[in-house]
């Protein structure tokens, strides 16, 4: 909410609404109460309440949106939607699916290099086992 709304204390305002009980007869939340009187689609003002010594918002219960006048909030391709996501979310499982085996693959053939790299290495050790213990001058022999 803005700070620049003057805060009024006159009693023209006893048969309005708080927030609260604004936003209870709307079915709406809080802020969603406050978004529209920001925009301009209801009316309300900054009061000081003398009993409490407290300033509150009190919105104008005659600006509410008659029953014709209320936007749905869920808009009627909804189902539309729901398969579409459900669409979505089946294909999504396919691709990580194809991932996953594309992964698997890959694992095993690095797991096949690695054995072959393995055994390729203990030949190597076992053909050299014996060349360790010469001295240099008798290794090229």
């Amino acid at each position: 909410m803005s700070t620049d709304i003057p805060k009024v204390s006159s009693n023209h305002w006893t048969d309005w609404l708080t927030l609260a009980a604004a936003a209870q007869q709307l079915e709406v939340s809080i802020k969603t109460v406050r978004r529209r009187v920001k925009a301009g689609e209801l009316v309300g003002e900054m009061v000081h309440d003398p009993a409490t010594g407290v300033d509150r918002w009190m919105i104008d219960p005659t600006t509410f949106p008659q029953a014709n006048q209320i936007t749905p909030m869920i808009p009627i391709e909804a189902p539309d939607r729901t398969e579409d996501a459900y669409g979505e979310a089946k294909e999504a499982t396919v691709r990580a699916k194809r991932v996953a085996e594309f992964e698997k693959q890959g694992r095993h053939e690095a797991e096949i290099e690695r054995d072959a790299t393995m055994t390729e290495l203990a030949e190597i050790r076992a053909k050299y086992e014996g060349v360790k213990d010469k001295k240099w001058w008798q290794r090229s022999k």
